[in-house]
């Protein structure tokens, strides 16, 4: 039995203001990651491959507590078109969730767990790169962009954010697609009946032991 991790209701917010208290333009693309910093979420590889990109109006926002410094050490090589915040309360962290225009949500190695702000930034409707393995993989080709961790991974994330960068209408219907998805898939009703219909089944199955 799969149960999806619940969703989130979505809120309104100005994201112009947002945007304005960020520094961005009107311009500007905001590329988003959310979550504590950790050595398998990828920057490794996504702080280079953005660098090489080298779009004068992307912008990546990272946001979590740096524990470990690994993001200061990487960002001491570059830190041109880069926003980092550490851990926020939750309304603010929803706020940058909410105004980033793609998500990058990469994990591997992954040891089964499931990502509450990736199923946030799909509830808003950003479309996001996930790493194509486990439980990610599972998620829809048409909700998420999945990036395999080989030999090709930097390109692969290159030529994903600039599909999504110069495809706006693709953009907008993936970050649909993952909206509706979570709306239909991961409410917080829908994962509390699949708990409850699991201990009910492993209950019974006890009972006939």
């Amino acid at each position: 039995m799969t149960i999806p991790h619940h969703g989130h209701p979505q809120k309104i917010f100005d994201n112009d203001k947002i945007r304005y208290e960020l520094g961005l333009s009107e311009e500007d693309v905001l590329i988003g990651s959310y979550g504590f910093i950790n050595w398998n979420k990828r920057f490794h590889i996504i702080l280079p491959a953005i660098a090489e990109l080298n779009i004068p109006h992307l912008k990546y926002l990272i946001v979590g507590e740096d524990g470990s410094n690994l993001l200061q050490n990487l960002l001491k090589k570059n830190t041109r078109n880069i926003i980092h915040k550490s851990y926020i309360p939750l309304e603010d962290l929803e706020e940058l969730i909410s105004v980033c225009d793609i998500g990058i949500n990469l994990r591997y190695p992954t040891m089964g767990e499931t990502s509450g702000s990736l199923i946030r930034m799909m509830g808003y409707g950003k479309p996001v790169l996930v790493t194509n393995v486990r439980n990610y993989a599972e998620l829809p080709d048409y909700t998420v962009f999945k990036i395999d961790p080989d030999i090709d991974e930097a390109e692969t994330i290159k030529r994903s954010i600039v599909t999504l960068i110069q495809n706006v209408d693709f953009r907008e219907s993936m970050g649909r697609e993952a909206a509706k998805y979570t709306r239909e898939t991961c409410s917080i009703e829908i994962s509390a009946r699949k708990y409850a219909d699991f201990i009910h089944h492993i209950h019974t199955s006890t009972d006939l032991i």
